[in-house]
């Protein structure tokens, strides 16, 4: 369960995998395709094509958001509380309602929800643009898990300035 071990870099390179083509879906859709379909209607049928590949593609990664979720769970508690302990309900409540890495972990946990839901609408029949503006706005959040739960979040005297260039960087990639 140690940060080197396999497991523990599969899950966090997961995780930003995750995170990134949850955040590249949305942004494909909201600022490349809507974009190019208003500029050039005939290429609707292609356009139309690649939003479902974004959306499928959004949804695997807001699955493995979710699977990741559990593992940095897990290894958070091993390495706070010992491998036997890690998903002892008392040892889990404290980590994940009164830490900082807990307030991450809660937020990735909300805007991946947050993320398929406006999914699911955005597959319903009159749902397309809300759900892609829902599935967007979750974005900004999901950005800035890694900083919430990482080293900028203990930066001192700077702590705001370290998690909004954390935000800002995952946002750019």
């Amino acid at each position: 369960a140690g940060p080197s071990s396999a497991f523990s870099v599969a899950t966090r390179w997961a995780g930003f995998m995750a995170l990134l083509g949850m955040i590249g879906a949305a942004a494909f859709h909201l600022l490349v395709l809507r974009r190019a379909v208003k500029r050039a209607p005939q290429i609707a049928p292609v356009a139309a094509r690649a939003v479902d590949g974004a959306w499928h593609l959004a949804l695997a990664a807001a699955a493995v958001s979710a699977l990741t979720l559990l593992g940095r769970l897990w290894l958070q508690s091993a390495a706070l509380y010992g491998p036997e302990y890690a998903f002892d309900g008392t040892s889990l409540d404290t980590l994940v309602t009164e830490t900082v890495w807990g307030l991450g972990w809660g937020l990735q946990a909300l805007a991946t929800v947050a993320f398929v839901m406006g999914l699911m609408v955005a597959r319903a029949r009159h749902g397309h643009g809300v759900g892609w503006t829902g599935a967007g706005l979750a974005a900004p959040l999901l950005s800035a898990v890694p900083a919430l739960s990482g080293h900028a979040s203990v930066v001192e005297g700077w702590t705001a300035a370290a998690i909004l260039s954390g935000l800002l960087h995952l946002l750019g990639a």
